[in-house]
């Protein structure tokens, strides 16, 4: 179940990169991005999971 979440989480996060032409600007933000992922630990927000 825990794969299942963190590939649904990979491809939203792809899709909304594509549709926004969002961008790496730096190191630092792929960085920044990783220990938010660490953070929430692959959980999707509440609002999202409705």
């Amino acid at each position: 179940m825990e794969a299942l979440h963190v590939n649904a989480v990979f491809n939203i996060v792809n899709r909304l990169a594509n549709a926004f032409g969002w961008s790496w600007d730096s190191d630092e933000h792929v960085r920044a991005a990783a220990r938010v992922i660490q953070g929430t630990r692959y959980r999707l927000p509440g609002l999202v999971l409705r």
